[in-house]
């Protein structure tokens, strides 16, 4: 019988997407920010991070909500509203109050509401175009910005 080793070009095809990004962290007080290696991953939600690194910058839990993990595991976690600095600007997003051995991870809806992608093969994060379905609204001249309210 004979054992099967993994290809050296298949693992490389398979870490290709994988990286890691800086972010910084707000206090809601107002304090200097904290840094913070997380690991992209688009096949997460939020922003994932241990509890008691946002409870050490003063978060507090607003709601739960239910997470299913990549092994199909089911828990329920405390979520909140955090200000994040990323690629030099700040947004406020939706972060879980992790389990202390679960990665720090950055997900879809964190790269959403930066108007950020995934380059996998660059490993890096690009900017990306926001989507509207808007029918109806008039077209817009290329560079020209509207201002639309409702009627």
């Amino acid at each position: 019988m004979s054992t099967l080793t993994p290809s050296p070009v298949l693992a490389r095809m398979a870490a290709m997407g994988i990286f890691h990004v800086d972010i910084d962290v707000i206090p809601p007080t107002g304090a200097a920010a904290e840094r913070h290696v997380v690991l992209v991953d688009t096949g997460a939600s939020y922003l994932s991070l241990p509890g008691s690194v946002l409870r050490g910058l003063g978060y507090r839990p607003l709601d739960e909500q239910r997470v299913i993990f990549a092994t199909g595991q089911v828990a329920v976690w405390p979520v909140t509203e955090v200000r994040v600095r990323l690629a030099g600007r700040e947004r406020t997003v939706i972060a879980f109050f992790a389990d202390e051995a679960s990665p720090k991870l950055v997900g879809a809806q964190t790269l959403e509401t930066f108007g950020l992608g995934v380059d996998p093969l660059g490993r890096r994060l690009i900017p990306v175009d926001a989507y509207l379905a808007g029918a109806g609204v008039p077209p817009c001249r290329a560079g020209a910005r509207r201002r639309y309210t409702e009627a």
